[in-house]
């Protein structure tokens, strides 16, 4: 009964103790690592319903942020934005300075928003995050989806070539810059944006897609 005076409890001498720690901490870790890759190997399958069971198990072993966004990217996989919206605020009331890590979970919230159609609130936070990311192209970028989806064609434009004037290797703004340039009708313009897709990445299913479509077309048409 005087075992707590000799540095001892139920696990026996200290030694024993910090041997029990030890493996306990050894499972702990395992058992998330197993959580994680088993996460992986669902995702991989597109069985998006075991892979968030996984990634859900490992979030309650722990609120740490990265696994809020391996929750994240699978809702956002899966097309369940509402859903990857709750754990990108959870995430982002964790982060308390701005930042890299501020950065990219913001413009998670900003993919999530545009694709949950509120678009008033994305342009919200798009314009809180130009107060501290000025020359940030994947602002733009968001920035451009945004104006198509609520059809401000020209606005859109002018946002796509800011991004590329930011970064010309910028594939997706090459492409949404081509987009935007066939839907007003500039049709030279548009392939001339989808042919320095392909000078970045020859192999772009997309820019050949849209090569492939406006190709003959005239300014006139």
């Amino acid at each position: 009964m005087f075992a707590h005076i000799w540095g001892m409890n139920e696990f026996g001498s200290n030694d024993n103790r910090q041997k029990y720690s030890s493996e306990s901490l050894e499972n702990y870790l395992l058992d998330n690592q197993l959580y994680f890759e088993l996460a992986n190997f669902y995702r991989a399958q597109k069985n998006y319903i075991d892979a968030i069971y996984y990634l859900k198990k490992q979030l309650r072993r722990s609120d740490a942020i990265a696994y809020k966004l391996n929750l994240v990217d699978c809702y956002i996989e899966q097309g369940s934005f509402e859903q990857a919206l709750i754990f990108v605020n959870q995430a982002l009331e964790q982060v308390h300075n701005k930042g890299e890590l501020h950065y990219i979970i913001s413009i998670l919230k900003i993919e999530c928003l545009i694709n949950s159609n509120r678009i008033d609130t994305a342009f919200m936070l798009i314009d809180e995050l130009f107060k501290y990311y000025k020359a940030e192209e994947e602002i733009y970028a968001w920035q451009a989806v945004a104006y198509l989806k609520t059809n401000q064609v020209e606005n859109a434009k002018n946002s796509y070539a800011e991004c590329v004037r930011l970064n010309p290797l910028q594939e997706r703004a090459w492409l949404g810059l081509g987009s935007v340039h066939c839907i007003k009708g500039d049709y030279e313009l548009g392939l001339s944006c989808f042919k320095r897709v392909l000078d970045i990445n020859p192999t772009h299913f997309a820019a050949h897609k849209m090569i492939q479509k406006y190709r003959g077309k005239t300014e006139h048409e």
